[in-house]
C-alpha cells in the first residue's frame, strides 16, 4: 500500500503485511489504538491524517511505518429560506438558495437539474429555482472540485394546489331543503356569505332553505405541510318550480291473471312504488302508466312520483288496486284407463260455475261439472270455467291416456342341458309397460322385461304379467332341465412329459364321446381316455346323451411340462483357488430351482449359485420343479491344494534396502518374474528386491502336478528419503537469536528436529533455533512409512560483544557523554559523522554536542569476521536560553511586581529565595516588595538537565 492516499470522504481500508507470525497495531498520532489486525478501516476527517502501524515478529523485534490519508471530501452548507432542504409554497414563485463552501482550498463547480426548474445560475452556488408542477419537485445539485470528488445536494419544493370542489350553479326545487356543496374538499375550511337562506356559514356543505334565488361568495382556505393557500369562489342558487301531478284513477279492480293499467300525467317522468316502500319499482310505460298483474287476490296501495325537466318532483299516494282471486280448483291430469273403459273427468267440479268442454266426442255431459269420458284412444279435453258472480274465468285441461298392451310375448318353452342360470325375456310394443314374474305357486320372483332363473332338474313353470298401470295381461313359459353329466372335462390340465394322464375321470360311459386328435390317447375307455405326451396338445371332445338329446362340445388343453433339458454348467471342473465357483443351469425354463450338496441339504435357490468348494471333490445337485414335475442334474467340482504364497500387492520398500517379495512361496512350483530389474532370483519362489524407484512385477506361478496356474501383478512402492539435506549445513552466526534452518529433498516425509542429545526440538520442514556461544549440532530426521534418514547442521555462534551501543541516548547541551562504555578495544569501530566526538578511544568515544545528532557506527571483529552496523540517536536537552524577567530592577514605591521567565520551553520552573528555599512552582508569580534588596533564583528542569538564573529586586 502506498504511504500517501487520497479519499473523497468514504471509508479507507489500510492493510499491512509481513512474515508469518507477525502481529500488528494500528494507532493515531496520539497513540490511540485503532486495530490489532493486519487491516483497519478508517473514516478520516477533512484534511490530512497520519496513521501508524507497528509490526512485531515472534522474536519481539518491532518496526513502525505510517500512512498519510488526505480527505478531499466536499464540505458545504446548504442555505435556504426555510433553513432546511424542503420549501413549501402555494404559488409557483421563484426561490434563491445558497451553497457555502467550507473548504477554502477547494474550487467547486455546480450542475443543477432538472434545467427547466432552474431560472438562472445553473452552474453557480446561488441558483434561482422555480417549481413548474403541483406537488413535490425534486431539484438535484451535483458538486465537484479539482480533486475529482463529487457530492450531491437535494432540494424539495412542495407546490400546493387548492381545488375547492364547489359547484358554479346549484338548481334547487322550490320548498326543498338542498345541500349546496356535497363534493367540497373535506381537507379545506369554508366561509359563506351572505348567511341568508343557509343552515350555517362556516361549514363545507351548508343546506339551502331559501325561497328565492341567491348568489354566495365562498372563501376557501387550505393549511397543510406548512402551506396556507386561499381562494374565493362563487356559488349561484337557482329555484325551479314543482310539477302538478294527476292519475287516471285512485281506486280500481281486476281479475287475477289479467293486467291492470293506471296512467299518471303532469310530469316528464314517473316512478311507481308500493305505498310505504322505495324498493323495486313495478313495470311502467313511457306515458307514465302503471302495468300490474297478480297471481292471487290482493288489495294494495301504490304511490307515484313525477319529475319535471328541472328534476323537481310531486307525489300522489293512496292509489288503491284490488285483484279478485277466482280459483275453481285443479283437474287431475293425465288420467288412464284400459281400452273402451270409462272415467269421470272432474269429480270435484262445482255446479255453481259454468263449464264449456272441447271436444265433446266420447263425453257424457249430463253433469258438465264432471262429465264421463268413454274413449278408445288417448284424448286431451280443454274446459273454460266461469264465475257468474265476478265474471272471472279460468281455463283447464285434462289428458286421458288409453292403455293398450300390443305385441305382448315371452320366451318359448325349452329344454336345457346344463344346470345354471337361464334368462327369460318378455316384450311388448306398447310404452310404459311393467312386467312382473311369478312361480307356479303364484309367488312373485322378479320384475322387469328380463328374468334370470336357475331351473331345477325336471319341469319348471314361470308366469309373466304385463301391466301399463291400469291394464294387465299374462303368459306362461315351461323350462325343462335335463340331468346331463358328461364329466369334469377340466381345461387346462398339466402333465409331466412321458407320464400318463386321465383326461376325464368322472366321465359317463353311457354317453357318446368323440375325441380329436387322437394323438397320444388310449381310447379303450372313451369317457376317460389316457393321454401320454411329450408336447402340449389341445383336444376337442363332443359328448352326446342319446336319451335327452343333450350335446356338449369342448376343448381340453393339456400343458406338458418338459424338464429333460436340465443341465448344470460346468458339469465337472477343477479350480485352483479358494473362493466361489459360478454354477448355473441351462434348460428347465420357468422351473423353480433349488441347489443341494452331497448330503441333500439345500444350499441355494435360483438359476445360479457360487459355492466355495473345499479342497478335494465337491458334489452339487440342481433340482428343477414345475407343478408336480421335477428333475435333477449333478456337477462335480474338484479344488486343488494350490498355494503359491501370499504374493501381496502393493508392498512398500525403502530405497536401497532388500525386500522379500513372497516369503510363503512354494519351492515345488515354477515362478517366472518380469521384469527382473533389482531382483535376486536365487530363490524364484521368494526373490529379493533391492530398488530405488517404485516397480510393478508380473509373476506367473505353475503347479506341475495339478496344472494350476496363476498370473498376478505385484506393485512395490519405494520410499526414497536419501536426498534429505539441511540448509545451511555448516554456518557461523555473530548475534544471539534464531537461525533459520530448513530441509530440502525427502518430499512428503514427516520431519522432526533433534539437538546433539537426541532431544526433539521441533517438527516441520524448517525451524529457527537460538544457538549458544560455541558449536551447536542440529539433526533433521525424515520419516516416510517405515523409512527414515538423518542429516546434520553445525552452527557456531561467535562470542561477538561490540558493547551496548544504546539508542536513543540523552545528554544535556555541552556536557560530555560516553556513547559505548562497554565497547571492546580489540574490535574495529568506524563512526559517522565525527562532529562533537572525542575518538581517542574508538570503542567508547566521548560526544560533547549542543544539538541532537544521530551517529552511525560499524563494528568489526578481526578474528571472527563478525560485523555490526547500527545508528545511535543522541537527544540533546538545551536550557541555555533560560532568563529571569526582569533581570534586575528597582522599585520606587512598595507594591507588587511579577517575575517570569523566558526560554527553556517545556521545562519545569520553580522559584527559590537566596537561601535556596522553594517559593513557588510556576513560570511567573506576583511579588509584594517592601524596603531593601532581595535575590531570587529561577530553576528550569527538563529530563535530567537543569539550569538557573537570578534576578535582584530593590525598593528605593
Amino acid at each position: 500500500m502506498p504511504n500517501n492516499l487520497t479519499t473523497c470522504g468514504e471509508d479507507v481500508t489500510l492493510t499491512a503485511s509481513g512474515n508469518e507470525g507477525t502481529t500488528f497495531r494500528w494507532t493515531t498520532r496520539q497513540g490511540q489504538l485503532l486495530s490489532s489486525n493486519a487491516s483497519v478501516t478508517v473514516n478520516p476527517p477533512p484534511g490530512t491524517t497520519v496513521y501508524y502501524v507497528t509490526a512485531e515478529n515472534e522474536l519481539g523485534c518491532t518496526e513502525t511505518d505510517s500512512v498519510s490519508v488526505t480527505d478531499n471530501g466536499i464540505d458545504v452548507t446548504l442555505i435556504t429560506p426555510t433553513g432546511g432542504n424542503r420549501i413549501d409554497q402555494c404559488d409557483a414563485e421563484s426561490v434563491q438558495i445558497q451553497v457555502r463552501n467550507n473548504a477554502e482550498n477547494q474550487q467547486l463547480t455546480y450542475n443543477w437539474t432538472p434545467v427547466f426548474n432552474v431560472v438562472s445560475g445553473g452552474n453557480t452556488a446561488n441558483p434561482v429555482l422555480r417549481p413548474t408542477e403541483i406537488g413535490i419537485t425534486t431539484i438535484t445539485g451535483i458538486l465537484s472540485h479539482q480533486f475529482e470528488c463529487e457530492d450531491t445536494l437535494t432540494l424539495i419544493i412542495n407546490l400546493g394546489t387548492l381545488d375547492s370542489g364547489l359547484p358554479d350553479t346549484v338548481q334547487v326545487c322550490a320548498g326543498v331543503a338542498t345541500p349546496l356543496a356535497p363534493n367540497a374538499n373535506t381537507e379545506f375550511s369554508y366561509q359563506w356569505s351572505p348567511a341568508t337562506g343557509l343552515s350555517a356559514t362556516n361549514v363545507r356543505n351548508p343546506t339551502f332553505t331559501g325561497a328565492t334565488p341567491a348568489i354566495y361568495r365562498v372563501t376557501v382556505t387550505k393549511t397543510s405541510g406548512g402551506i396556507s393557500c386561499q381562494v374565493v369562489d362563487t356559488v349561484v342558487v337557482q329555484i325551479s318550480p314543482k310539477p302538478t301531478l294527476s292519475v287516471s284513477t285512485m281506486d280500481t279492480s281486476a281479475c287475477v291473471g289479467t293486467t291492470l293499467r293506471i296512467f299518471a300525467s303532469g310530469a316528464a317522468e314517473y316512478i311507481w312504488y308500493i305505498a310505504g316502500s322505495q324498493g323495486d319499482k313495478p313495470p311502467f310505460n313511457a306515458e307514465g302508466g302503471l302495468a300490474i298483474s297478480a297471481t292471487s287476490g290482493i288489495d294494495a296501495t301504490y304511490e307515484v312520483i313525477g319529475r319535471n325537466a328541472f328534476g323537481c318532483t310531486d307525489t300522489i299516494t293512496g292509489i288503491r288496486v284490488r285483484f279478485v282471486d277466482f280459483n275453481p280448483g285443479a283437474i287431475a291430469s293425465p288420467l288412464s284407463l284400459c281400452k273402451n273403459g270409462s272415467i269421470p273427468l272432474n269429480p270435484n267440479g262445482n255446479r255453481v260455475y259454468q263449464y264449456q268442454w272441447s271436444p265433446t266426442t266420447g263425453l257424457d255431459l249430463s253433469n258438465p261439472a264432471n262429465p264421463i269420458a268413454t274413449v278408445s284412444q288417448t284424448t286431451e279435453f280443454r274446459v273454460t270455467i266461469t264465475d257468474p258472480a265476478s265474471g272471472c274465468f279460468k281455463e283447464r285441461s285434462v289428458t286421458v291416456n288409453v292403455n293398450v298392451i300390443d305385441g305382448f310375448k315371452v320366451s318359448n318353452d325349452t329344454t336345457i342341458c346344463s344346470p345354471g342360470n337361464f334368462t327369460l325375456r318378455a316384450s311388448a310394443s306398447g310404452s310404459n309397460i311393467f312386467f312382473r314374474w311369478l312361480d307356479a305357486n303364484g309367488q312373485q320372483i322378479g320384475t322387469g322385461a328380463n328374468l334370470t332363473v336357475t331351473p331345477t332338474i325336471g319341469l319348471n313353470l314361470y308366469v309373466v304379467e304385463a301391466s301399463d298401470g291400469t291394464c294387465i295381461e299374462r303368459d306362461t313359459v315351461k323350462v325343462t332341465l335335463a340331468d346331463f353329466k358328461p364329466g369334469d372335462l377340466t381345461s387346462p390340465q398339466s402333465a409331466c412329459a412321458g407320464e400318463p394322464l386321465a383326461l376325464n375321470p368322472n366321465g359317463n360311459p353311457t354317453y357318446q364321446y368323440q375325441w380329436s386328435p387322437t394323438t397320444g390317447l388310449n381310447l379303450s375307455n372313451p369317457s376317460n381316455p389316457i393321454a401320454t405326451l411329450n408336447t402340449s396338445t389341445t383336444y376337442k371332445v363332443t359328448v352326446i346323451d342319446t336319451v335327452s338329446g343333450c350335446r356338449l362340445e369342448k376343448e381340453i388343453q393339456v400343458n406338458v411340462i418338459d424338464l429333460s433339458d436340465l443341465a448344470i454348467v460346468p458339469a465337472d471342473t477343477t479350480v485352483c483357488q479358494a473362493g466361489g465357483v459360478n454354477l448355473r443351469i441351462t434348460g428347465a425354463t420357468g422351473a423353480s430351482i433349488r441347489w443341494l450338496d452331497a448330503n441333500g441339504t439345500q444350499i441355494g435357490t435360483g438359476r445360479s449359485i457360487s459355492p466355495s468348494p473345499n479342497i478335494g471333490l465337491n458334489l452339487y445337485i440342481a433340482e428343477a420343479t414345475v407343478g408336480t414335475c421335477s428333475k435333477r442334474d449333478t456337477s462335480r467340482v474338484t479344488r486343488a491344494d494350490f498355494q503359491p504364497g501370499d504374493l501381496t500387492s502393493p508392498q512398500s520398500a525403502c530405497a536401497g534396502e532388500p525386500l522379500a517379495l513372497n516369503p510363503n512361496g512354494n519351492p515345488a512350483y515354477q515362478y517366472q518374474w518380469s521384469p527382473t530389474t533389482g531382483l535376486d532370483l536365487s530363490n524364484p519362489h521368494n526373490p529379493i528386491a533391492t530398488l530405488t524407484t517404485s516397480t510393478t512385477y508380473t509373476v506367473t506361478v505353475t503347479d506341475p502336478i495339478s496344472g494350476c496356474r496363476l498370473e498376478k501383478e505385484i506393485q512395490v512402492n519405494v520410499t526414497d528419503v536419501s536426498n534429505l539435506a539441511i540448509v545451511p549445513s555448516d554456518t557461523t552466526v555473530c548475534q544471539a537469536g534464531g537461525v533459520p534452518l530448513r530441509v530440502t529433498g525427502a518430499e512428503g516425509a514427516n520431519v522432526r528436529w533433534l539437538d546433539a542429545n537426541g532431544t526433539q526440538i521441533g517438527t516441520g520442514r524448517s525451524i529457527s533455533p537460538s544457538p549458544n556461544i560455541g558449536l551447536n549440532l542440529y539433526i533433521a530426521e525424515a520419516t516416510a512409512g517405515t523409512c527414515s534418514k538423518r542429516d546434520t547442521s553445525r552452527v557456531t555462534r561467535a562470542d561477538f560483544q561490540p558493547g551496548d551501543l544504546a539508542s536513543p541516548q540523552a545528554v544535556c547541551a555541552g556536557q560530555p557523554l560516553e556513547l559505548n562504555p562497554n565497547g571492546n578495544p580489540a574490535y574495529q569501530y568506524q563512526w559517522s559523522p565525527t562532529t562533537g566526538l572525542n575518538l581517542s578511544n574508538l570503542h567508547n568515544p566521548i560526544a560533547t554536542i549542543t544539538t541532537s545528532t544521530t551517529y552511525r557506527v560499524t563494528v568489526t571483529d578481526p578474528l571472527t569476521g563478525c560485523r555490526l552496523e547500527k545508528e545511535i540517536q543522541v537527544n540533546v536537552t538545551d536550557l541555555g536560553d533560560l532568563e529571569a524577567i526582569p533581570s534586575d530592577t528597582a522599585l520606587c514605591q512598595p507594591g507588587f511586581i511579577f517575575l517570569t521567565v523566558r526560554g527553556a520551553q517545556g521545562a519545569t520552573i520553580r522559584w527559590l529565595d537566596a537561601n535556596g528555599q522553594v517559593l513557588v512552582l510556576a513560570v511567573a508569580f506576583p511579588l509584594l516588595r517592601y524596603w531593601g534588596s532581595n535575590l531570587y533564583i529561577v530553576e528550569a528542569t527538563l529530563r535530567t538537565c537543569s539550569k538557573r538564573d537570578t534576578t535582584r529586586v530593590r525598593l528605593q
